[in-house]
Parts: structure tokens; C-alpha cells; sequence
């Protein structure tokens, strides 16, 4: 069974971030970002909460539901387009984040200010439709 305290807690969390960079957005240049540091760095934790909240939702649908388990963050998401909680679109937008938070957690290259200024730009609605897309599956499992 689905504990959905949890999943207001992650969508919160979320949310919280989202504002967070959506106040700060008209402030979002790569050359700002690369100018000053301690920026970067709230942009950066920002994205791989919500990144990481995201992973955690799905992981916990896939466990909570008796799903399979993921074998890593990206195929989370994989599981709960299968079992149409998210949508392909949704679902390919959140793989290619996890890919940037790879980046920003394990530091596999150098992050790139332009990358995360084009992510807070163009692409944190994915974010809000992941929700909404969770928020749906919530309410069609209720009735």
C-alpha cells in the first residue's frame, strides 16, 4: 500500500525547490553561475534534491506496490511509466535529469553553468508534470 505521507513530504520538498529557482531565475546565466560560486552551488543542490526526490517517489511507488525494483535511479522511472504512473514523455525528460545529477553527485565531469542555466530555464516543468502525473495515479488508485 502506497504511503502517501511520504509522497506529500517528497512533492513538497519539490515544490519548495522549484520556488526556490523560479525566484531565482531571472538571475540564471551560465556566466553568472560560472561567476559566483556559492550560487552555483544552491542551483546544483536544488536540482539533485528535486532530482533525487523524484527517483525516490518512484522507488518507493515500485516497493510500496510490489513492483519490480529498480537496478538503478533512471530505470525508477521506466517502472512507474509501465505501470502508467508518468507518462514516456515525462519519463524520458526525467532520465536525461538523473543523468545531470550523476554529474552534480558523483562529479563524473565538470558541471556545466550552461547546462544548469538551460535546466532552470527550459526544463522545471517536467518537474511540475511529474507531479501532476503522480497526483492523478494517486487519485485513480483511491477510487
Amino acid at each position: 500500500m502506497v504511503d502517501l505521507q511520504l509522497l506529500g513530504k517528497k512533492s513538497s520538498l519539490i515544490r519548495e525547490y522549484l520556488a526556490f529557482l523560479k525566484r531565482k531565475e531571472k538571475n540564471f546565466t551560465a556566466a553568472g553561475l560560472k561567476k559566483n560560486f556559492s550560487f552555483r552551488i544552491e542551483v546544483a543542490y536544488a536540482l539533485q534534491t528535486i532530482i533525487q526526490a523524484c527517483i525516490d517517489i518512484c522507488t518507493h511507488l515500485a516497493s510500496d506496490e510490489g513492483w519490480e525494483l529498480p537496478n538503478n535511479a533512471a530505470h525508477a522511472f521506466k517502472i512507474a511509466l509501465r505501470h502508467k504512473v508518468i507518462s514516456e514523455k515525462v519519463c524520458t525528460e526525467l532520465q536525461n535529469a538523473v543523468k545531470l545529477r550523476n554529474v552534480i553527485v558523483h562529479q563524473y565531469d565538470e558541471l556545466d553553468e550552461s547546462i544548469l542555466a538551460s535546466v532552470v530555464k527550459n526544463k522545471l516543468q517536467v518537474f511540475l508534470s511529474f507531479l501532476n502525473c503522480l497526483q492523478t495515479w494517486i487519485n485513480s488508485i483511491k477510487d
